[in-house]
């Protein structure tokens, strides 16, 4: 349970990083207008991922 928990974390940390890098080389279109919805579609991500590792250890 708690390797799964760190692995998200590690996911969410990394995409956090590799997020920020391409803000900052200009990749996205319009970084001011399209940096909000990434952290929006980031978060929900990462919710459903816990919900996910929380439904499966409570069924094992």
């Amino acid at each position: 349970m708690k390797k799964a928990l760190s692995l998200i974390l590690a996911f969410i940390t990394s995409m956090f990083f590799t997020l920020q890098a391409a803000a900052v080389e200009g990749a996205t279109p319009a970084t001011g207008e399209s940096g909000p919805w990434l952290w929006i579609v980031l978060a929900v991500v990462a919710v459903v991922l816990v919900g996910v590792i929380f439904t499966t250890g409570k069924k094992r």
